[in-house]
Formats: C-alpha cells, structure tokens, sequence
C-alpha cells in the first residue's frame, strides 16, 4: 500500500464519477476541522495530478476546514476498477436519488457486470436491480420534475416502449389519472403488436390489403374471417383463410371478397343487407339523441355559471361524478377551475374567470357538475346494443335531471334502455 500526504492542489474529481452533487459539507468540514482526517482517501495517478476514487466528500470538506494535505492511498486500478469502485461506493448511499441510483447501476451493467454479480456486490435484491435499470432508461430532467413514487415508476413497466414510458411520464406523472394511462397505453401496445404479428401472417399468405375498403364496416363485401387483435378475444390464428383482401378494423383483421353484385341475391343476403341498413339507420338517430342530450346537459351547467343556484350532491352521486368524470378529459382534472375547455361549452358570458371562481368557491361541488357535462353519455353502439357505460350514464343524466334537464320521451327511452332503437336480444 502506497500511502502519501497530498497537496490538496494536485488532487481533483474522477471526471467519470457518476456523483456529480457532493451534498451539504457543513458537518463533515466541521468535524475534520475539529478531528482531521479519519479515513484515508484512495487516489489514481493521472499526470500531474491524482484523481479522487474514494473519498471526494471528505476532500471538499477538507479544504473547507482548511487542510493543506490529505492522506492518499494510491491505487494501481485500470479504467474499469476504478470506476466499479467509484460506483460501489455511491450505490448504496441513501441521499442518492432513484435515477442516480439506476444510472449507477446502468453504467456497472456497461462495465460488463452481470445482474447477478451487481446484487452480491451491492446486497440489492435481483428485481431491484431490474427495476433500476428499466429507471435509468427514462428521461431524467421528466424525473426530475415530475413528482413520482418507485411504485409508478415499476407501473411504466407493462409499456415496452421507452419513448412512450417518456410520453406518460411527461404527461401524466402527477396526474391522478396516471394509473390509467399506462393501462391503457399498455393495452393499445399489445393490441398493437397483435395486429402487425397477424397483418404479417395474412401477408404472407399472399392476401393484400385492399385499396377500396378502410374501415371493415362498409357495404360490398363478404367478410371470409375476422381475427380479433384486440381485448381478451385477441388471438394469434393457427390458419389463415384464402381471400382477396385484408382490412384492418378498429379491432381486427378482415379477410374478405368482392361480391359479385350481377348474381341473384340469397334470402339470407338480401335479409342480413336490409338488417344493415336498418342497424345505420337506428344508429343515426340514437347519435342525433345522444347530441341532443349533451347540448342539453352543457346547457344546464351553463345556466348554473352564469346563475349560480344551490348545488347538493349525495355522497353517491359525489362518487358516481367523480369515478366517470376523472381519466374522462385531462383538461377536466387539470384545469376546470380556471378554464372550463368543454368543446360544445360556449365561451359566451362565462369567459370571466371572477365568474367561475366565485361560484366554484362558494360551491365546490359545481366542478363535478361542470366535469359531467364533458362525459360523452353514450348509451348505445353501431350494433344497436347497450354500451358498457350506459347504465353509468344513466346515473350522470339522473343527477343532472335535478338541475334542470328535461328529456323528450324519445330521449328518455335511449337512456333508460327501453327505446326501440335498441335491438332486440336473441334467445
């Protein structure tokens, strides 16, 4: 061991040391002041100088206190000793923040260590390690700024893709809808992934996509097979059907035909085409009442601004706004307060923001009110059956009803699900 008294003029910091904020030194210049050096620093020729492994704290404190020489111990270590050591030493302390922590470990698993040699030298559980890593590859000025739990940071995991893991993060890190978004991001990734695996299989099988069709809805075409890439009925086909086209759906892969429109029409062909055109036809009116209804509900929410009344929700309509109000519009949980950003809102008369505070002060539960009027209150799809949510939003219109909405009997049927544009359920 080659121990010296170095001037602390030839002494400087490993320019790869991954540290780069020594912290406070208050303290510990206060304590060498009064005690000295304790514990030797361990240095590496470089030039004229050496350049700090171990120690770089207790160097800047030293000459804070003063000191003139600091015992070295000088070390023969080639490029990657050096800088294991530098960072064995850093990983562990508990000031370090997640991103300098998986940084350190990024740049050890650089160095050619292995997951598992990073967790006996460290101590750290092997998922640990696994989860710091997948943090080192995030933007760290995002981390910096956003406020995020480790707990967020491992729910970023389900996405594969960094450059979305990023988007989220940049978007929705303080978000109460965060949890959410990587949901959904998650899904759409999958779903995504399943549908270039099968657009590939039907390729392959020599099938093009079609130049006429876009969307899998259209009139003029025999559906040959649908293969889902969507959702828990997603699958991955063993067999691809012949056809003379592919289109991709909203959902899945279509193969299909032309039909042959000279021929004589089936019974069946001509009964499923007129079933079609009633189904577009059921489903232009329900979109016309369901418009209806929303102008009608942004309406009320207007008035009550512009007029402000008393407002008493229950707690479970308090509940119900607020499950299918938040994760709805990020301007809605972002900004309503301040900006009530409703497309079919008008800004006339309401634009003031004294308006708006006011009344949300003397009523804080108007931004619930506020926030449904952004909900979409969709109550059935292209199929003519109930969607998922109707029976939600049939809660929401109820609530609203106390504040003013009145239905036509028409709409009412569409809300409450006993309108005729409703198909008819198969026994």
């Amino acid at each position: 061991m080659n121990l010296q008294n170095i001037p602390v003029e030839k002494l400087a910091h490993h320019p790869k040391n991954p540290r780069k904020d020594i912290g406070d030194i208050t303290e510990l210049s206060d304590s060498i002041k009064a005690k000295g050096i304790l514990q030797n620093l361990t240095v590496v020729p470089a030039g004229d100088e050496y350049y700090v492994v171990i120690g770089n704290r207790r160097m800047e404190a030293a000459k804070a206190a003063g000191l003139k020489t600091l015992p070295c111990v000088i070390a023969e270590m080639d490029e990657k000793e050096q800088m294991e050591t530098m960072l064995l030493e850093n990983i562990q302390r508990v000031d370090l923040t997640v991103k300098e922590q998986a940084d350190g470990f990024q740049l050890m698993m650089d160095l050619g260590l292995t997951v598992e040699e990073l967790s006996e030298k460290t101590g750290f559980a092997k998922s640990t390690i696994y989860h710091r890593l997948n943090v080192a590859k995030l933007d760290g000025d995002v981390l910096e700024r956003k406020q995020v739990s480790m707990k967020q940071l491992i729910e970023l995991e389900k996405i594969k893709s960094i450059e979305k893991r990023n988007e989220i993060l940049t978007n929705y890190g303080d978000s109460p809808s965060f949890s959410y978004q990587v949901r959904y991001a998650a899904e759409e990734e999958k779903a995504e992934e399943a549908k270039e695996k099968i657009i590939e299989l039907v390729e392959a099988a020599g099938i093009p996509k079609s130049k006429k069709y876009k969307y899998g809805w259209e009139f003029g075409f025999e559906t040959l097979q649908k293969i889902c890439y969507r959702g828990e009925t997603a699958e991955i086909p063993e067999q691809i059907e012949s056809g003379e086209f592919y289109i991709t759906g909203s959902s899945s892969v279509i193969i299909g035909k032309e039909i042959d429109e000279e021929r004589e029409k089936t019974p069946e062909e001509i009964k499923e085409k007129k079933a079609r055109e009633e189904r577009r036809k059921k489903a232009k009116q329900a979109e016309e009442l369901e418009k209806s209804i929303r102008r009608k509900a942004v309406k009320i929410v207007t008035e009550f601004i512009l007029s402000p009344k008393e407002l008493s929700l229950s707690e479970e309509e308090r509940k119900t706004l607020v499950i299918y109000s938040c994760g709805q519009s990020d301007e809605i949980s972002e900004a309503v307060p301040d900006t009530l950003r409703l497309s079919e809102m008008s800004a006339e008369g309401i634009d003031e923001s004294d308006t708006i505070d006011s009344v949300l002060k003397k009523n804080p539960d108007t931004i619930l009110l506020i926030a449904c009027s952004g909900i979409p209150l969709v109550f059935r799809d292209f199929f003519g059956e109930r969607t998922e949510n109707a029976e939600n939003f049939e809660q929401i219109v109820e609530i609203l009803k106390k504040y003013g909405l009145r239905l036509t009997p028409e709409e009412q049927a569409l809300v409450d699900g006993t309108s005729e544009l409703y198909e008819e359920a198969e026994e």
